[in-house]
């Protein structure tokens, strides 16, 4: 019984909230695509997009990360499918942006989206974070200058500080300090890149076996610390809640669109002068 009228009142606040939306969007004449987009729970987003992370990266078993051939879907299929979920995240970010034709849609979905990446962080879900703060800093994007204009100081500040966290220099000395610090209970989903980056270049370096025949323990012992770090992430959960049709939509990512196609939507909005 508890639970039928929890779910009744659920359905009459999101009936309402959709209600609202649409008449705000018809009092200000904006896209109701818009006003949808920003009414609807963030943190309903967040947190499926979220779980369906996490799902994909535990299903990465060690064995996969033991191939040379480690991004490829026929030797590392769940690696592989970690990859294939930053690039769907990174054209997600974009697409939701430059489907708007006004600008002030734009502005406000461009600062959603730097409020969102903030708190991929604090969930400590670098792997998607960082996909989506890519998709802010595409070509696409920087040719946006009335939008990127018309984005408040504050989200700006927060721009600038993601920056220097993801910063690519120094082999993500940023972000790994910052994973560094959490505590080994703590449910984390790294960027998968920095494993590949580190199994990468362990590769590339002595082989498995001495010249001499024996094995080359040191790098046996390397390659074990990264994946238990790998392991070590996997070995929690987040306290999220599920629901299945949110779930859905942040795993498939309907409707996203091909990079050339946001970039011809970009022109469209902000012609060249």
């Amino acid at each position: 019984m508890l639970v039928l009228v929890v779910l009744l009142l659920f359905y009459r606040c999101f009936f309402l909230v959709v209600v609202f939306s649409l008449l705000y969007s018809l009092k200000n004449k904006r896209s109701l695509f818009y006003t949808n987009f920003c009414f609807l729970s963030f943190f309903f987003f967040l947190s499926a997009g979220t779980l369906v992370d996490h799902g994909v990266f535990c299903a990465i078993h060690m064995n996969e990360c033991l191939s040379k051939k480690r991004t490829k879907q026929a030797h590392a299929p769940n690696i592989w499918l970690m990859i294939q979920r930053f690039n769907q995240l990174n054209l997600w970010s974009v697409t939701n942006i430059v489907v708007n034709a006004l600008v002030e849609d734009r502005i406000h979905v461009y600062e959603w989206t730097i409020e969102f990446i903030v708190a991929l962080v604090d969930l400590n879900n670098y792997h998607a974070a960082l996909a989506v703060f890519s998709g802010l800093t595409c070509s696409t994007m920087s040719r946006l200058k009335l939008t990127v204009a018309g984005v408040s100081s504050k989200h700006k500040e927060w721009l600038e500080e993601l920056g220097v966290l993801f910063n690519l220099d120094g082999k993500n000395k940023n972000m790994r300090k910052r994973m560094k610090q959490l505590n080994s209970t703590t449910t984390c989903i790294p960027h998968i890149g920095i494993f590949l980056s580190d199994l990468t270049m362990l590769d590339e370096m002595d082989s498995i076996t001495k010249s001499n025949g024996h094995i080359n323990f040191r790098k046996c012992r390397r390659i074990s610390g990264i994946i238990e770090k790998l392991l070590m992430y996997q070995d929690s959960s987040y306290a999220l809640h599920r629901i299945d049709s949110l779930y859905t939509h942040m795993k498939l990512l309907g409707g996203t669109l091909k990079r050339t196609e946001s970039f011809a939507l970009s022109k469209k909005w902000e012609p060249n002068k």
